[in-house]
């Protein structure tokens, strides 16, 4: 009697084989049939000989038997069997090549466009590791995302990375192929398969990190491996958790030695689902299966946990696997040496069922090329593409190639996994707590909202986040050191601001090339660059004049002090630490500020340093002077003071000398009328930029921006309509230091309180706490908008007890990845956001647009249509090479009909050749020079026109010939 049914071990391949059996017998007579019936002649026919005379020899029997089959009527059946066969093999070899060709093709293809993803477990905390996880849950959770049709061959793959860089921990990662609808699909069922166990874990798009380390001129060696014995022994028995033996072996052999740059191990896993995937009846669970049944009928000497172990694999999820492990290195040798210690590392992993040890082997050659012999986009397809499977085979006694591996979600789960606990300071970890955003502060498709970040939604996807225009007017507020992201993050928000128009004030221009400004200057394109205006102090060819006098309305209540205010702050910042401290220089500057306001017409700060040096000067004015105090303290007072009080003058007169000495500065606060009306640039959405060059100013540099800002907040106040009716005008201030200073910070504080009411959103970046001074409390409280950047103690630990009810730490807020992460406090539209966590945004690219060729005369040659006379002559003062000091001690000489006439006449040109620069921008190739010239002809003065005026108001004695001139 046969075995129990429940005993009977399948045999799934029997039919088959014993078709194969029969074809190949039939082939085997077909074609050996002349030999072998030569060496059956000394058997008689089978027509010769009786049953009784068979039954007497069987001996004969097969070659009767044999002769038979070779012999009419039964060799032509056999011929056909035969030639049918081998039409068959024929054929399976054929579809073979092609399945390997389209396969090939299919998956190289599939490789070209990959997803990456970087994973990185939580930080653990101490005493909260949890409990171990079952080995192989989360590649169950994976089979479940990936598995999608009926059929195995139906369903998509991926790639389980493990990375290696040096002297770092391992990188986790996986990627993903096929169409981008495909990839989004798998991504999303990854990401929730990740999260349901690893909660906390960072799940974020990155580069290919082998593409990456793909350097001209290196080695770069791989080799795949595969089981040692059929798969249906299994390759590790079951255990409760994940043997922290077995994975830190694995994850040291992943760290480079030597020269070796980069080292990975790759498992490419496919899903074997479908209605057989299962079947105990079929491939390798059928063989499985027997191999359990026959270990049951001989317990004597085997162990039941050899049967455990093979039922734990049959009742587990099973794939299709590709293991490959590879290296780039410098040298050659040190490759090979890595490649060993993945393998030794791999052939830990192992399991002996009765006599028969099952583990991972190298299979095949070591793949060894250097980067650049072989191009890198072909060692990328070779080594990323996984094992096509082989057709079944037929009449073929063996598969035509080794296909991939048959490995469960167990088995695999001691290869890759997210660990937890002490397993996860084997890999590289998420160095801060992850926050989510909240639904409303993600911006995509708001055209009004600016992208200041890109945050995670519940199903993984990475989405935009940022708050709208008008938000930015309750203050956006960052801080962060050197390398922390600020300037990056200024750069993507002033690109998203040129459409709008904004003022920004970068601390650092001193940096040529490398400041904020020069970044932002690359960002603009080339319609955009008739809106541009650059406020450089140390352009003093072309200086820009702000005259913090100009445009005082006296008439206005308040308008005389507000033009005094502006006075005494500028000079407060020329000498924070002693102007506090001497009223003398106080009165002496009051005084003159108000007797000049009052008497000139177009008043300047020269006009001030001549009233207190020039005694005529000052008695003509005192003839128009109303303000009976002015009036009686330069003539009652005045004349009556010591000379220990005098030495107050003196002392603001090296103040005046310091501003008016250096042509940095001269020209930016003595000329009359500014040649930068901000009140029009913000009405016409200008893009103003004030590189303030701290180190070249020196004690200046506080001055400067002061009179920058006073003229942008001047502007502002200027501004018509309501709260409501005014359009965002942005201002934009990096190294907010440089302005505060350590002096009265007045300014400072009335924009951070009042720009909003006016329509200013304004964003502050500078690199610490401290920095604000007294303003430190004003800022933390009114700033509606926050973006903490990586920074250290002791502004870690305030901005951690500022939000401490979302459970931020010091430690949270300083472990931040510049590249990878920042926290954000938003309001958006209207409503608070945060803190959460935020991707950076990489740098913006740089708008290089090409121009059309220009073959016209130079620019600088145009002239108004409406030829005059004097037009080559100013152009040869402005743009010649002649001595410029004698050039505008003539100019200076003219009368005031004359002088006026120039004026307008070079008012003309300037609007002349700046329409022919923007209309013709290739006459000026450089984009940066080309810039340059437009905002010049704009917003600068020639320094000779400069100069003139300056000689001009200096040597007029006569106050009522200020009254002429104006």
């Amino acid at each position: 009697m046969g075995a129990p049914r429940a005993t009977r071990p399948p045999q799934p391949a029997l039919p088959l084989q014993i078709i194969r059996a029969l074809a190949l017998i039939c082939i085997a007579l077909a074609t050996g049939r002349a030999q072998l019936l030569r060496s059956l002649e000394p058997y008689p026919p089978v027509a010769a000989l009786s049953p009784l005379h068979l039954a007497r020899e069987p001996v004969i029997v097969p070659s009767v038997v044999l002769r038979s089959l070779l012999d009419p009527p039964l060799f032509p059946l056999v011929k056909t069997v035969a030639l049918g066969a081998l039409i068959v093999i024929a054929v399976e070899l054929g579809g073979a090549l092609v399945s390997a060709l389209c396969s090939s093709l299919t998956t190289r293809r599939a490789t070209r466009h990959m997803t990456t993803l970087r994973i990185r477990p939580a930080q653990s905390i101490a005493g909260d590791a949890g409990p171990a996880a079952r080995p192989g849950s989360l590649l169950r959770l994976i089979h479940a995302g990936l598995a999608t049709g009926p059929f195995a061959r139906q369903a998509s793959w991926c790639t389980l990375l493990i990375s290696g860089a040096p002297d770092l921990p391992a990188e986790l990662g996986i990627l993903i192929a096929g169409a981008p609808g495909d990839q989004r699909r798998i991504t999303a069922a990854l990401a929730d398969a990740v999260r349901s166990t690893a909660p906390a874990a960072l799940i974020a798009e990155a580069s290919d990190p082998l593409r990456d380390m793909v350097v001209a001129g290196h080695w770069i060696a791989w080799r795949r491996f595969g089981l040692a014995l059929p798969p249906a022994y299994p390759l590790h028995a079951p255990v409760d958790g994940t043997d922290p033996a077995l994975a830190g072996v694995l994850l040291a052999a992943i760290r480079p030695r030597g020269s070796v740059i980069h080292t990975e191990i790759q498992v490419a896993i496919r899903p074997q689902g479908g209605n057989a995937g299962w079947s105990l009846g079929r491939g390798w669970r059928a063989r499985a299966t027997a191999l359990k049944l026959a270990l049951e009928q001989r317990q004597d000497y085997a162990l039941t946990s050899d049967i455990a172990a093979i039922e734990t694999k049959l009742a587990d999820a099973a794939f299709d696997v590709t293991i490959t492990a590879a290296a780039i290195s410098a040298d050659a040798s040190d490759a090979l040496a890595a490649l060993d210690a993945i393998a030794d590392a791999l052939g830990a992993l192992q399991q002996r069922t009765a006599s028969r040890l099952q583990r991972l082997e190298p299979i095949g050659r070591v793949q060894m090329h250097r980067i650049g012999g072989i191009a890198p986009e072909r060692v990328m397809e070779a080594l990323r593409a996984p094992c096509s499977a082989p057709p079944p085979a037929l009449l073929l006694p063996r598969q035509p190639w080794r296909g991939p591996e048959s490995l469960t979600a167990g088995e695999l789960g001691y290869l890759w996994s997210v660990p937890s606990g002490p397993l996860s300071d084997l890999v590289r970890r998420d160095p801060c707590r992850r926050i989510a955003a909240p639904p409303h502060a993600f911006c995509a498709g708001d055209p009004e909202r600016i992208m200041l970040g890109r945050a995670v939604r519940s199903d993984g996807r990475w989405d935009p986040v940022g708050p709208a225009l008008r938000d930015l007017r309750q203050i956006l507020h960052l801080t962060a050191g050197m390398g922390a992201g600020k300037s990056r993050l200024l750069a993507n928000l002033c690109q998203q601001l040129i459409p709008h128009g904004f003022m920004l004030i970068d601390g650092k221009g001193d940096d040529r090339g490398g400041s904020l400004v020069d970044t932002v200057r690359r960002l603009i394109p080339v319609a955009d660059e008739a809106r541009l205006v650059i406020l450089d102090p140390l352009d003093t060819a072309w200086p820009v004049g702000l005259n913090p006098l100009a445009g005082a309305d006296l008439s206005q209540p308040g308008g005389v002090d507000l033009a005094l205010g502006q006075t005494l702050a500028t000079f407060a910042r020329i000498d924070p630490d002693t102007w506090g401290h001497a009223p003398g220089m106080q009165q002496f500057a009051r005084m003159a500020t108000l007797l000049v306001l009052e008497g000139e017409v177009r008043p300047t700060l020269a006009h001030i340093k001549q009233a207190l040096l020039d005694e005529g000067y000052r008695d003509g004015l005192l003839r128009l002077a109303s303000n009976i105090e002015v009036a009686s303290f330069w003539r009652e007072v005045y004349p009556r003071l010591g000379d220990g009080q005098r030495a107050s003058c003196d002392a603001l007169l090296r103040r005046f000398d310091a501003l008016l000495t250096a042509e940095t500065t001269r020209y930016l606060v003595a000329q009359a009328e500014p040649t930068l009306n901000l009140a029009q640039a913000i009405a016409d959405r200008m893009i103003v930029l004030a590189p303030l060059p701290d180190i070249s100013l020196g004690g200046l540099a506080g001055a400067v921006g002061t009179l920058i800002l006073q003229a942008f907040v001047r502007a502002a106040f200027a501004r018509g309509g309501g709260d409501q009716g005014r359009h965002d005008y942005p201002l934009v201030v990096d190294e907010l230091q440089v302005l505060i200073g350590n002096g009265d910070a007045g300014d400072m504080a009335t924009a951070i309180t009042r720009l909003r009411s006016l329509g200013v959103p304004t964003i502050y970046a500078h690199q610490a706490l401290a920095q604000l001074g007294d303003l430190r409390d004003l800022m933390l409280i009114n700033a509606g908008s926050r973006i903490l950047l990586q920074t250290q103690e002791p502004d870690a630990g305030v901005y951690a007890r500022l939000y401490s009810a979302s459970g931020l730490s010091a430690a949270d807020l300083s472990s931040q990845a510049p590249d990878e992460h920042q926290y954000a406090v938003l309001r958006c539209r209207g409503v608070a956001a945060g803190p959460f966590s935020m991707q950076p945004l990489p740098w913006p690219e740089f708008q290089d647009s090409a121009l059309p060729p220009y073959t016209g005369p130079a620019w600088y040659e145009i002239l108004p249509h409406d030829d005059d006379p004097a037009d080559r002559y100013i152009v040869q003062a402005v743009y010649g090479t002649g001595n410029t000091a004698r050039v505008a001690a003539e100019l200076a000489r003219l009368d005031a009909l004359d002088w006026r006439r120039l004026l307008r006449r070079w008012e003309c040109i300037r609007q002349q050749q700046r329409s022919f620069i923007v209309a013709h921008p290739g006459c000026i190739a450089n984009r940066l020079e080309r810039q340059r010239w437009l905002s010049r002809l704009l917003a600068g003065r020639p320094q000779v026109l400069a100069a003139a005026e300056y000689l001009r108001e200096r040597s007029r004695r006569p106050h009522q010939d200020a009254q002429k001139e104006g």
